[in-house]
């Protein structure tokens, strides 16, 4: 009599991505995109002053996949024109970098972004340094869980020049489905330190994202956010007339 010995059965592999590359390939893109604006008081002052504006974005890369590259580079280019003010017309410049290797499951990201033009939460210009180390987790195809934190350098320019240091760290979980559909929720913690006394906060942001595919190309999107900051060296002085 003879024995045959069953050959143990490969794993089936996960059908790759269409939007991913081969291994070692990169792959260039230019993005461009233009937006109009309309702001009731553009400037924050007492006396409203409207403006309306226009936003024009320019970028140009490499990247390894469409997909959740593992390494990605590329340049920003924007400007912003608006009417009736002179102070936020400005041209920004913006260079990022990120490599994300895959192992199973998990993904270990780390990305560093250099800003020149920018503007803070606060609607002040700043030139910027950023590293963002990130750790993603696949709960499935569809599910994934991201802890991520940033180490930000800020050089305010204008009339509250200062120097910045801040710090943040976040949680986002997201599920997506066919045809570029996504659910995402997002919640973080910040703390920055200032030169400035007055600018030193802490602060908690949440985050909600809808998107919904309509066709193969096109997509509608909807973001609710919410910020709550604390700034602890700053005094209200009230007067009082008896």
């Amino acid at each position: 009599s003879s024995r045959r010995s069953a050959k143990p059965r490969k794993k089936a592999r996960a059908p790759r991505d269409p939007d991913d590359l081969l291994p070692g390939t990169l792959q260039g893109f230019i993005d461009s995109r233009v937006s109009g604006v309309y702001d009731s008081n553009i400037d924050h002052d007492l006396v409203p002053q409207s403006s309306y504006g226009t936003v024009g974005r320019l970028a140009v890369g490499l990247q390894s996949s469409r997909s959740d590259p593992m390494v990605m580079a590329q340049y920003n280019l924007g400007f912003y024109r608006f009417a009736n003010t002179e102070r936020w017309n400005r041209t920004t410049h913006d260079v990022s970098a990120e490599v994300a290797p895959l192992f199973g499951s998990i993904r270990v990201g780390l990305a560093g972004a250099v800003r020149v033009g920018s503007v803070t939460e606060d609607r002040e210009l700043v030139n910027q340094l950023a590293l963002r180390p990130r750790l993603e987790v696949r709960l499935s195809q569809a599910v994934r869980v991201t802890g991520y934190g940033e180490h930000r350098w800020r050089r305010v320019t204008g009339a509250a020049e200062r120097s910045d240091t801040s710090w943040l760290a976040g949680l986002t979980l997201a599920q997506r489905w066919r045809g570029g559909g996504l659910w995402e929720v997002q919640g973080q913690y910040e703390r920055n330190r200032s030169e400035r006394a007055s600018s030193r906060h802490v602060g908690w942001a949440g985050r909600t994202t809808v998107r919904v595919p309509l066709t193969r190309s096109d997509r509608v999107a909807l973001e609710l956010t919410h910020q709550q900051r604390r700034y602890p060296e700053r005094l209200v002085e009230l007067e009082f007339e008896e």
